[in-house]
């Protein structure tokens, strides 16, 4: 026997993201084309309301 569910909600776009910290040398990255590109997509489960940066216990800032 398996379970498989589905929600009733369909995939939606993402409402927030993370934020990413780039290096003097990576600045120019998003700059060569202006877009950013979708390196992965897949539909989910679950609706993400919500994405928040985190640091774990014992991390350097």
């Amino acid at each position: 026997m398996r379970l498989y569910n589905l929600t009733l909600r369909p995939p939606t776009a993402i409402k927030q993201a993370g934020n990413y910290c780039f290096t003097w040398n990576q600045a120019g990255a998003l700059e060569a084309t202006g877009k950013v590109a979708t390196v992965i997509s897949t539909d989910v489960f679950g609706s993400i309301r919500s994405l928040t940066a985190f640091r774990l216990t014992g991390d350097i800032k």
